[in-house]
């Protein structure tokens, strides 16, 4: 059986990395709470939880993206790269992810820390 491909809710601020979270991991947590009978789920608690501190932030510039990898990118490996260049992480995932949320500004040459 094929692997599939890995996806990433990674959000960050002017400071630099806030999180990265699995969401294969919380979507087979939602199937198995609805194999148990139990309402909610997991990943859109997340979701709106994230949002909510990014506007309750907007001084912070937050950015949230979602990004799909081949299943050999972990989400180590994601933090590595936002240790090592989290500039050049943050490029990376907006060229290649998708945006859910951004109060990035595009004045000036603002680089994350």
């Amino acid at each position: 059986m094929e692997k599939q491909d890995n996806i990433f809710i990674v959000a960050w601020d002017m400071t630099g990395l806030e999180c990265i979270v699995d969401a294969n991991e919380l979507q087979s947590e939602n199937v198995m709470l609805a194999l148990q009978g139990i309402k909610g789920c997991k990943l859109s608690a997340f979701m709106f939880h994230i949002t909510m501190r990014a506007r309750a932030n907007m001084q912070r510039k937050y950015e949230i993206y979602s990004i799909h990898t081949n299943p050999d990118i972990t989400k180590e490996t994601l933090e590595d790269m936002f240790n090592e260049n989290p500039q050049a992480a943050a490029d990376l995932i907006r060229k290649r992810g998708h945006k859910i949320y951004s109060d990035r500004s595009t004045a000036g040459n603002q680089v994350i820390t």
